[in-house]
């Protein structure tokens, strides 16, 4: 049978790895200062053993993604005065198909105010000329023929840190944080007809007589009316007097008439224009943003180049402490920072690393001992739970913000993800901030 992987499921695997990266403590690494056989060329990955094995032996420093290091990302594509843009269309997949020549499809754009519109007409096929401005719940008509759907703005701050020469931050809101996007998301209508497309404008229509057209179809309430050139004799244009709603498919008749003209309705989104962006504009890229400052406190050497980027996981460190596991192997009550007091030893420990996979809390340093068997209670939330397994040595999880190479065991970690790039210098008080963007 015929497989489709959606553009929903590929937004919904980027946003549960962003999930997994956090809670089970994911490092970006850099590695490799030893040249390249040809340093304009680096080598494509190969992931046998033997590959990866180097690979970690060359890393030489960690440093830990926060929450404020991810983000979605859609491809770019900047606004430009006389390009044509193409407009939505309901039968094309416009975010993974391309156009007969092989370009991708321009059928969205970011302003210079940093505004994300999508394309509902494209004034058949010409230039656009007026950039869109307008952050309105409404549809945006603008002097060239074109007509926008403002999507969301992307904010200053994520301009200053996210933003790519080729990617651009996307985002849904959840919640009413009074933005004019919130306001777009919760007005769209689902299954409306926007705009319709001329595919034919037939011949020796008459401006002062236009024929009335009629959509019919399974949704509702949709009304239009055609513009007629008066030198051609052609509709060139279909003015929507009433978007309708509901609808999944529709089609037009032209009433009275026999000159030929083919006019299709183009029907919005299921949940309608600018109710999800991510999944109207392609969000299916997981950004990750991480700055290393100068030499990071020590951790990470300055005066070297390097030239792979990995994205790794499972880094056991040559620390070691104390762990216990609870009988409900339920760990996400408990977070780092969390003060533990067992119930009976009155011992206390704070939080260091978990392993929620295994039901493990992993202590730095304890205050009196555990027993086995004991409850044990979090004092942030009075969660209780039972030890049934105590470790009174035990190599601790990464759970630090930096690490030297020299402070872990390269080999115990997990990579997910390695970029191979021509060399990067370290210099004094440098700051570099690295961008892995993974596609889903």
């Amino acid at each position: 049978m015929p497989n489709m992987i959606t553009n929903g499921l590929r937004i919904e695997n980027a946003e549960a790895f962003a999930k997994k990266i956090l809670s089970e403590k994911t490092y970006i690494a850099i590695g490799k200062s030893s040249p390249w056989e040809n340093e304009n060329e680096p080598i494509c990955s190969v992931l046998d053993d033997k590959f990866v094995g180097e690979t970690l032996k060359d890393i030489i420093g960690f440093k830990s993604i926060q929450q404020n290091s991810l983000i979605h990302y859609a491809v770019r594509i900047d606004w430009k005065k006389n390009v044509i843009y193409d407009a939505y269309d309901d039968r094309i997949n416009m975010i993974d198909s391309r156009k007969p020549d092989g370009s991708p499809y321009k059928f969205y754009v970011l302003t210079s105010e940093n505004n994300v519109y999508k394309c509902i007409g494209n004034a058949n096929g010409k230039p656009s000329t007026v950039m869109p401005t307008d952050n309105s719940v409404e549809f945006l008509n603008t002097s060239d023929g074109y007509v926008w759907k403002y999507m969301y703005t992307i904010s200053d701050a994520d301009v200053n840190k996210f933003l790519l020469p080729g990617y651009m931050p996307i985002y849904n809101k959840t919640y009413n944080d009074n933005s004019y996007q919130y306001y777009v998301q919760t007005s769209a209508m689902p299954g409306s007809i926007r705009f319709v497309s001329v595919d034919d404008g037939g011949t020796d229509y008459i401006v002062s007589n236009p024929p009335e057209i009629i959509i019919t179809g399974d949704g509702s309430g949709a009304k239009a009316e055609v513009q007629i050139d008066s030198s051609t004799k052609k509709i060139t244009n279909v003015k929507i007097l009433n978007p309708g709603e509901g609808y999944t498919k529709a089609e037009i008749t032209i009433k009275g008439s026999n000159k030929t003209a083919k006019l299709r309705p183009i029907i919005g989104p299921i949940t309608g224009h600018g109710k999800n962006a991510k999944l109207e504009l392609g969000g299916t890229y997981l950004g990750i943003v991480v700055e290393i400052n100068a030499d990071e406190s020590g951790k990470i050497p300055l005066n070297i180049d390097y030239r792979q980027i990995l994205l790794v996981k499972d880094l056991k460190t040559k620390e070691k402490g104390k762990a216990i596991r609870i009988s409900e192997h339920d760990c996400q009550s408990y977070r780092v920072g969390d003060i533990v007091k067992g119930l009976t030893s009155n011992a206390t420990a704070m939080v260091v690393a978990k392993d929620n996979r295994n039901g493990l809390i992993y202590f730095e340093t304890v205050s009196g001992d555990f027993t086995m068997n004991e409850r044990v209670r979090n004092n942030t939330n009075k969660i209780e739970s039972t030890i049934d397994l105590l470790f009174q040595s035990i190599t601790l999880p990464a759970y630090k913000l930096v690490y030297n190479k020299s402070e872990v065991d390269v080999n115990s970690c997990v990579p997910l993800y390695i970029v191979n790039r021509t060399k990067i210098e370290r210099a004094s008080l440098q700051k570099e901030t690295l961008f892995l963007i993974v596609s889903f």
